[in-house]
């Protein structure tokens, strides 16, 4: 078995002001490490577990109706409940994966990677555009080695902690504890 096999990561990345509501970035890395045989089970914010919120392109418009409704209250609440749901997730994860392009507005996913990084997770950010484009303080915050120009770059590394070729003390759990069903 890999040290992978059955590890949890949650997907952080930009969902209000991307174009497809972020799920491109989140399927292309699923879809390489499917490829790349790695046996990681993902918490993906716009393909939620059953039970914990609605589906993102209807969440979104929920979110844009009270904002245009001045519906302060209800957007409150019902954000609330996302972002609770959504740091669940950062803290049931072995370790998570955050997406970052600077040309997006991110407020959540900051925050996401801040606590990540609080609950001394493994977090492996992506940087749209390469390193050079990342904000200054997330070196601050992240191991440069934990950081990569692409997503092909982060699923070779993914790969090589799966099959120990890579040196480090991540401790995952997922391969431990029943399958999230």
């Amino acid at each position: 078995m890999g040290k992978l096999d059955n590890a949890i990561s949650y997907m952080i990345g930009p969902i209000d002001y991307a174009h497809d509501k972020g799920i491109g970035f989140r399927q292309e890395i699923k879809e390489l490490t499917n490829d790349a045989g790695l046996l990681i089970r993902w918490l993906d914010p716009t393909d939620k577990l059953e039970g914990l919120g609605l589906d993102v392109g209807d969440e979104q418009d929920s979110i844009d109706q009270m904002k245009r409704d001045g519906d302060w209250v209800g957007l409150q609440r019902m954000m609330k409940h996302i972002v609770h749901v959504d740091l669940w997730c950062v803290d049931r994860g072995d370790f998570n994966v955050g997406y970052i392009d600077k040309d997006i507005h991110m407020c959540g996913s900051y925050h996401e990677i801040i606590m990540s990084t609080v609950l001394r997770k493994p977090t492996l950010v992506v940087i749209e555009g390469g390193r050079t484009k990342c904000p200054s303080w997330i070196f601050g915050i992240c191991k440069p080695e934990y950081m990569f120009d692409d997503i092909p770059s982060m699923v070779s590394y993914l790969k090589g902690v799966n099959d120990g070729t890579l040196e480090n003390e991540w401790l995952v759990l997922g391969n431990k504890l029943p399958m999230i069903e």
